[in-house]
């Protein structure tokens, strides 16, 4: 599932589509790499702040949703003129 995720959610989050659902997954996915890198022999403080910056990144996705220019905006257009 780990890979999968890995695969799939950055497509989704590139593509603007599920981009809410997709950037929290990744976001449990980075919460997970770095605990998992924290119990490692080779923990870093270098390495620890790189996940830290990538929650951050990710976490602008689940607060403030996909951009104009994404499939999600497009679609919610689509359906605000046919309702």
């Amino acid at each position: 599932m780990g890979t999968g995720g890995e695969l799939i959610l950055p497509v989704l989050l590139l593509l603007g589509l599920m981009t809410r659902p997709a950037a929290i997954g990744l976001f449990i996915l980075n919460a997970v790499a770095a605990y998992a890198y924290a119990l490692t022999d080779f923990y870093n403080f270098t390495g620890m702040m790189d996940h830290i910056l990538w929650g951050a990144m990710i976490l602008v996705y689940v607060l403030y949703g996909p951009s104009p220019l994404s499939i999600d905006s497009l679609l919610s257009k689509k359906t605000n003129d046919l309702g």
